[in-house]
């Protein structure tokens, strides 16, 4: 919860926008623990009672970009700027999917519900260099966290930490 804290207040939000990136954090994280936790397809998470959480390897450079962009227009350059991020996910995911690496049964068969509305605060702005920034933040922190992960399925059992690796395609990390 500290980084939307740090985050919008250096983009000098207001007290309610500060709420609306809290809520969105913590609605955000408690999704993506479950589908870590549970399991929604083969291939995301270890399947284990790890909180996620956002990282503060994201906070120096979205001060950074509030530092030189306050209010709502800073708010939509970073919002552009992970949202790049995020489409490169979703390039990749219709790559694995297309090449037979990926597939969506349990997706299908899961009920939609919409909770939390984009573009509260801000529209996304898409800023080369901002992207650029943000891409080369997350990519260190998907390593750091598939290391962790990785480590820590070792270390809980041996069956979890070989079972997604197949099911990814990874086998040269099956020991």
């Amino acid at each position: 919860m500290a980084v939307p804290l740090i985050v919008g207040r250096a983009l000098k939000l207001s007290p309610e926008q500060v709420a609306m990136l809290i809520r969105a954090d913590l609605f955000c994280c408690g999704l993506v623990t479950l589908i870590q936790a549970l399991g929604a397809t083969p291939l995301p998470g270890i399947g284990l009672p790890v909180m996620m959480g956002v990282t503060f390897a994201s906070v120096a450079p979205m001060v950074a970009m509030a530092n030189a962009n306050p209010g709502t227009q800073g708010a939509g350059l970073i919002f552009g700027a992970n949202i790049s991020v995020l489409l490169g996910i979703v390039v990749a995911v219709l790559l694995a999917t297309g090449l037979g690496l990926m597939n969506f049964d349990k997706v299908a068969k899961a009920a939609w519900f919409d909770v939390v509305l984009p573009f509260e605060i801000a529209t996304p702005v898409f800023d080369p260099v901002l992207i650029l920034t943000m891409s080369l933040v997350m990519i260190v922190v998907m390593i750091e966290s598939t290391g962790m992960f990785l480590a820590l399925s070792d270390m809980a059992s041996p069956s979890t930490s070989v079972s997604c690796r197949p099911a990814c395609g990874w086998t040269a990390w099956a020991r």
